[in-house]
């Protein structure tokens, strides 16, 4: 009997243990559930927001070469004192952050050239972009060297700019612009003159009573500057203090059909004791 009594109450309580032990084991599956962050969701304690993907910004390839910082020229001390005017053209290497690193003397007389070179040095620009990435450009830096009361009184409207010539190209680049050129008198020229500089007459031509004309023909670029300069005739002594003078001659662009364009013109310089 008594073993019959102990499969009996085996049969009997069995049932409730195997549901106690369910109905136990289910809060603590729930609560699992609840606890347990979602995938792709941020949980309330120990985490941040979510952060954008990095977007790289797309930069805009250069036009030309903007100028942050010009630096004057000083005026030779012996150019000074011996009456020599003219300008130098500095062909430059603009590295990928915008300095100066190389320098070429393109024209000009050696005395003054020293200190254009000196002053393009400390010429400061911005990137030059090309294909969304700063490169090396090569540019022409004009420095005139005039003296003031040369300087000729014209009547130009107040405001009419001068412009400094040189263009910006990638390095070892060989672009090659199709310019326009025609041929007018001197008196369509002398009408767009801005700036006129008057040569200085060298000591040897006076101590000497040399006087008279000198002619040159001239290439005014679509700027308004003169590109070259030739003598045609005249006195070998006042040949250089002609062209150191008009060669920083300023002109306002010629206009063919709206459009500027080169200019090849005879500009002739008087010199009277």
């Amino acid at each position: 009997m008594a073993y019959l009594w102990k499969w009996a109450a085996l049969i009997l309580f069995a049932p409730n243990l195997v549901l106690a032990q369910s109905a136990n084991s289910a809060p603590a599956q729930q609560n699992a559930s609840q606890t347990a962050p979602t995938s792709g969701a941020a949980s309330t304690m120990g985490t941040t927001a979510a952060v954008p993907p990095t977007v790289t910004p797309v930069v805009a390839d250069s036009k030309t070469l903007e100028m942050v910082h010009r630096q004057k020229a000083e005026y030779p001390f012996v150019a000074e004192r011996d009456g020599i005017q003219g300008q130098v053209i500095v062909k430059v290497q603009v590295s990928e952050t915008g300095d100066v690193e190389k320098t070429e003397v393109l024209s000009g007389d050696p005395i003054l050239a020293e200190a254009a070179v000196r002053a393009a040095k400390k010429f400061k620009f911005k990137p030059f972009i090309r294909n969304g990435k700063p490169v090396k450009v090569a540019t022409k830096l004009p420095f005139d060297f005039y003296f003031r009361d040369k300087v000729m009184p014209l009547n130009v409207p107040k405001d009419t700019p001068i412009k400094a010539s040189g263009s910006a190209s990638p390095e070892g680049s060989t672009g090659v612009d199709a310019l326009k050129r025609i041929k007018v008198g001197a008196g369509v020229t002398t009408g767009l003159l801005i700036r006129k500089i008057q040569p200085v007459y060298p000591r040897e031509a006076k101590q000497k009573h040399i006087q008279g004309n000198v002619v040159m023909q001239a290439i005014i670029d679509k700027d308004g500057r003169i590109k070259n300069l030739t003598p045609i005739s005249g006195p070998k002594e006042l040949i250089p203090a002609s062209i150191g003078a008009v060669q920083q001659w300023q002109y306002r662009p010629y206009l063919l059909l709206g459009e500027p364009v080169e200019v090849e013109t005879q500009i002739t310089v008087h010199f009277q004791l």
